[in-house]
């Protein structure tokens, strides 16, 4: 027996564990204020400074993703007017629901501030007439209102893109050359709750180079169907995708999956050193991986990673390890050598006596 049919004979007994998973996509709310992982945990001075630093930057950082979707992607549907290259009024977007708990000067301070992975800045500023305005770099394609502007009726786009995703199981879509409508009907299926195995059989094609299927209900014939069907996939997000993304799947995974170049496993919390190695021993073009509160990596498994790894340049292993200060020496000079951006927000400096 194959070893994708094994693991299709366990899922029959394990599928029940799955089904409240919730496989809406989540953004992040705003609502991080009374949050109790958001707090800081008073220890001591040292402690009180370091918990305040750790804060701060994560603070900052939900202030960036909220950012970048609205500025990138969600204006028009937060109801805002988007002006020529992509800038929108800087009052006004601290009106919508997303930016609501936010200050100007954090926005400004972030606008300023932060920047990619490469060193380009994520975000630019202008004033006009006493107004400030504010766009992403780069990056953008807004998602429109789904009816034309003053009415009810609706786009003829969103309407077939609707139509397709009400009636998918009749649609085969394998050799469809547009990505972008093939991600729009994934992104339409999700919000639903249909993005299934049915779903994908019509959807998943060779055409496919990018795939983010984080909160998506995933069975392990939706992985076989995946590496079977997009073995020239170069981004991959996993990201929550609960009890089915372990280390034997991935495994078999990653074995079809050669051109990967980034990878997020965020919260896939059952995965171990078995899946570094085999992102090593597979994945030798890989450029960014994401573990951010995967606990059971150790800290050999990550330096055989970052040595192996040529390509690897950026590295987030936020929440996931329990690092000894020489440890977290070790690897701050390894990531260093191979000119890597470490991401450790909220890692575990365990001190020794």
């Amino acid at each position: 027996m194959a070893a994708w049919d094994r693991l299709l004979v366990i899922e029959n007994d394990t599928n029940s564990e799955n089904s409240d998973t919730d496989t809406t996509e989540s953004v992040d709310t705003g609502d991080d204020t009374d949050s109790e992982d958001a707090r800081p945990n008073h220890h001591g001075p040292d402690s009180r400074t370091a918990s305040h630093e750790l804060y701060d930057k994560e603070k900052q950082r939900r202030l960036g993703k909220r950012l970048a979707y609205i500025l990138r992607y969600g204006a028009e549907v937060a109801g805002l007017e988007v002006l020529h290259e992509g800038f929108v009024s800087l009052t006004d977007l601290l009106k919508t629901h997303l930016m609501r708990h936010d200050t100007i000067e954090e926005v400004l301070k972030e606008v300023k501030e932060s920047h990619s992975s490469h060193g380009d800045m994520r975000f630019e500023k202008k004033e006009e007439n006493g107004i400030i305005y504010v766009r992403a770099c780069y990056g953008r394609r807004m998602e429109r209102k789904p009816c034309h502007e003053g009415t009810q009726v609706t786009r003829l786009l969103e309407a077939t893109i609707n139509y397709v995703a009400d009636h998918i199981k009749y649609f085969d879509l394998q050799e469809f050359p547009d990505e972008f409508l093939i991600k729009s009907i994934m992104h339409r299926l999700k919000l639903i709750n249909r993005l299934n195995n049915v779903a994908f059989d019509s959807l998943l094609g060779r055409n496919i180079d990018t795939l983010d299927l984080s909160d998506a209900v995933l069975t392990v014939k939706t992985l076989k169907l995946l590496g079977q069907r997009c073995p020239h996939l170069k981004e991959l997000s996993l990201k929550r995708c609960g009890y089915i993304v372990t280390d034997h799947t991935l495994e078999i995974l990653l074995q079809r999956l050669k051109e990967l170049e980034s990878l997020d496993l965020e919260s896939c919390s059952h995965l171990s050193d078995r899946t570094v190695n085999a992102i090593v021993k597979n994945c030798s073009n890989m450029v960014k991986l994401n573990i951010v509160g995967v606990p059971n990596i150790s800290q050999q498994a990550l330096l055989h990673l970052i040595t192996a790894c040529d390509k690897l340049k950026q590295l987030d292993i936020s929440q996931c390890l329990n690092l000894t200060p020489e440890g977290w020496e070790i690897l701050a000079q390894f990531t260093g050598e191979h000119h890597i951006m470490l991401n450790i927000i909220a890692t575990k400096i365990t001190l020794c006596d």
